[in-house]
């Protein structure tokens, strides 16, 4: 099980850890829904196709991943992993946990907050899931709870 943490008080930026050593990291806009991932050496770009279109995980202006969002009322992504189809989707209405699962209805894994006091989050997926597809779903995750977060304190 991999752990999120932001790396600021303002959480605009967050490490991926496994046993206290990071992993990967994301690199937040500011202004848009967009990030960068790193692992490793590799740097992948995480950004939304126009206002309604996917979000996508891209390296070098390749598509590696696309998930799109099926509702602007549900909390739920669709995603297309090497002619697997998953789903990632908030469980319960806090949103604070995410369950991924098959096209089946079979839970393979989950990421949520650590805590109700803490912004710091878990990522259980199974291990085998390349690390950059497991930040790219954490990315999401956080987007909502952006979103949630933006839309609260109105």
């Amino acid at each position: 099980m991999l752990k999120a943490r932001p790396t600021g008080i303002w959480g605009h930026n967050w490490t991926m850890s496994s046993d206290d050593v990071e992993v990967a990291s994301l690199d937040f806009r500011v202004w848009t829904e967009g990030a960068t991932l790193s692992v490793g050496d590799s740097a992948f770009r995480i950004s939304r196709s126009g206002w309604r279109g996917p979000f996508q995980l891209l390296e070098d202006e390749a598509v590696l991943l696309e998930a799109r969002k099926v509702s602007v009322w549900k909390s739920r992504f669709e995603i297309d992993l090497e002619g697997v189809s998953l789903v990632l989707q908030a469980q319960g209405w806090t949103g604070r946990s995410w369950a991924l699962s098959d096209e089946g209805g079979e839970i393979l894994g989950r990421i949520g907050r650590e805590s109700w006091w803490r912004r710091a989050a878990f990522v259980d997926l199974p291990a085998a899931m390349p690390l950059s597809v497991r930040g790219f779903l954490l990315c999401l995750v956080i987007f909502m709870w952006r979103r949630q977060s933006h839309s609260s304190s109105r």
